[in-house]
């Protein structure tokens, strides 16, 4: 088994999994998680979504071309997020973002999260985002943990998939 270093907010744990295509081995990790995960071409575009991200939002994996991140935002949020997107692409992080998404349905979930940009040749190239959805579904911003910005403050909930295990210090 390989292992990688992958740091969670200030906790670092060595994760290990089955050998084989580097790609694969990280696509099945992010597909893993209940986080919603994206990346964004700095014209809105949907690169990239994970499984959790589109079965929340009930999209298909095929449906991403014709998909902008804007499609996702519900009119309330769309300037908050105009704006942090912005920050990000200038910045190379967005900070805390608390957003309303919406599903294909038209319903809301309510998420909150950072995002961070991939600059090449000092040019934005993509960002790359990781949301995890309200406590209870429609829950107020209120409703949050204390200390919810400290991830590790919030409980782990296994998926299936492919087993990782986790060998963390203390």
């Amino acid at each position: 088994m390989e292992t990688a270093n992958v740091s969670v907010s200030d906790a670092s744990c060595p994760l290990t999994a089955p050998a084989g295509d580097e790609e694969t081995k990280y696509r099945e990790l992010l597909d893993a998680t209940t986080d919603l995960i994206q990346s964004i071409a700095p014209d809105g575009r949907l690169l990239y979504a994970n499984k959790a991200m589109l079965t929340a939002l009930g999209y298909a994996r095929e449906e991403l071309d014709a998909i902008s991140i804007f499609d996702l935002i519900a009119p309330e949020s769309r300037a908050h997020c105009a704006e942090a997107m912005g920050r990000v692409m200038k910045e190379g992080e967005s900070g805390l973002i608390d957003a309303v998404f919406l599903t294909k349905g038209g319903a809301r979930v309510l998420v909150r999260g950072r995002a961070t940009c991939h600059f090449e040749g000092g040019r934005p190239a993509y960002t790359r985002g990781v949301f995890a959805t309200s406590p209870p579904s429609g829950a107020p911003s209120s409703a949050w943990p204390p200390n919810s910005r400290r991830r590790r403050h919030w409980p782990i909930r296994p998926t299936g998939g492919r087993p990782l295990s986790a060998r963390c210090p203390g």
